[in-house]
């Protein structure tokens, strides 16, 4: 199943990349979703993964006007605009997974739309339906709620000049559907600690080490090159906490041998990666020392494995690639996670490439507290190396992010030696 538009990413003979919104019917691309998204942000230097979430955004927008049989554009560019049943049942929309928009398009949806917004919250909770995540679908509501202010904003400025009346009416109306986006987003932040996604255990970090060594009857994958890349990759994201972007955009020179640095930097419009679809990085540029153990086990691969592909086909100078030499892609890094996790039941049900970055900060918080007396370092200090290392800015708050089940067991630890230490005392307080 899919949208009945499509996002696209070009690249231009200068290497630069855009990312576009076409109509599957003809090819052709929608004047104004390509417009909003070319001048609030691609303009704005937003980042190309940025840009592809706001016409994935507007991709399903326009899929359910064309389902609803409803000419968006007219209504938002030229008259009236999208009554507030019609945006109570696209913020529905926007919190389902995409092929929710082929399962429920049938005619009873199409011609009986919600009518108030308590029928759009049962309908929100149907059996079935599969919902993304809370974080995902407040991105989603705010991108339409901006899109449509912009339209808005647009109409007005002429309109005020006018028509005072129709203007204060189409305010009216943005408004009330911007007010309906907002009181119908999830609000993640109320997320369940338990639920939220967490690092490796340690014995889940052993697990998967001893899986992945090479010529294992436990490893999941095919071939000399497969295994030693993989179970590199592997030990490189736990010593680097790198983001699955900055990893796949990691090149032999990156590779400091002398030092034992990675450098992690950034390379946005890299003219040579073949990639249809590049990776990119958020964070940012820096060099990570690793240990010696794994500078050798990477000069290995370089030497007995990378430098054996054709010189022409690794000229991109990418590390990870496949046998054959092409970068590995985003999808490509996803379907060794993906093949890792269904081998093996013992490992989370929501590994993935981030739970990685999660474990490496875990791990940091546990070598701190580990530190003697000589080695301890103030809060100060913890936050601003752990910035660096993971190219953060200053003062970031992610680490409280990516901390969570480390503070909740450090939590679990004070409150049981706490609750000890009351029940010792009230021993010794009745004891004659």
């Amino acid at each position: 199943m899919s949208l009945d538009y499509k996002v696209v990413e070009i690249k231009s003979s200068s290497a630069e990349r855009m990312v576009i919104l076409l109509r599957r019917t003809d090819g052709l691309p929608p004047y104004w979703p390509n417009l909003f998204a070319l001048t609030h942000f691609r303009n704005a230097s937003a980042a190309t993964n940025t840009v592809r979430r706001v016409i994935k955004t507007l991709a399903i927008i326009y899929t359910w006007a064309q389902r609803r049989g409803i000419d968006i554009d007219h209504h938002l560019s030229r008259e009236g605009f999208l009554t507030e049943s019609q945006v109570e049942d696209l913020a529905v929309t926007l919190r389902c997974h995409a092929d929710e928009l082929e399962n429920n398009d049938g005619d009873q949806r199409r011609t009986q739309p919600p009518k108030t917004l308590e029928q759009v919250r049962r309908t929100k909770t149907a059996p079935g339906r599969v919902l993304i995540s809370a974080n995902e679908a407040g991105v989603r509501m705010r991108y339409a709620s901006r899109y449509f202010r912009w339209h808005g904003e647009r109409r007005l400025s002429a309109m005020l000049r006018t028509d005072s009346e129709a203007a204060q009416v189409l305010q009216t109306a943005i408004h009330r559907a911007c007010a309906i986006l907002e009181r119908t987003t999830p609000n993640f932040k109320s997320q369940n600690d338990l639920e939220a996604r967490h690092g490796l255990a340690p014995d889940e970090r052993a697990l998967l080490v001893d899986i992945l060594r090479p010529n294992q009857p436990s490893n999941p994958f095919a071939g000399a090159f497969v295994q030693v890349r993989n179970d590199i990759l592997i030990n490189t994201m736990l010593a680097t906490g790198a983001r699955a972007g900055e990893l796949l955009q990691m090149k032999v020179e990156d590779l400091d041998f002398a030092r034992t640095r990675i450098r992690i930097h950034r390379s946005p419009d890299d003219p040579d990666d073949p990639r249809v679809r590049a990776v990119h990085t958020k964070t940012r540029a820096r060099d990570v020392p690793v240990s010696e153990g794994l500078m050798d086990s990477l000069r290995e691969f370089v030497r007995n494995h990378w430098n054996r592909i054709p010189p022409r086909h690794r000229q991109h100078g990418y590390l990870w690639t496949t046998q054959s030499g092409r970068p590995l892609a985003q999808a490509s890094l996803n379907y060794i996670f993906q093949v890792i996790r269904k081998s093996e039941p013992r490992l989370p049900g929501n590994f993935c490439a981030h739970v990685m970055r999660h474990t490496w900060n875990e791990v940091f918080s546990e070598a701190i507290d580990r530190g003697g007396a000589n080695q301890r370092v103030t809060q100060e200090q913890e936050a601003r190396i752990r910035e660096r290392l993971m190219g953060w800015t200053t003062g970031s708050k992610m680490a409280a992010v990516y901390n969570r089940r480390y503070d909740r067991r450090k939590a679990d630890e004070i409150a049981e030696e706490m609750a000890t230490s009351i029940v010792r005392n009230a021993k010794k307080a009745i004891e004659p």
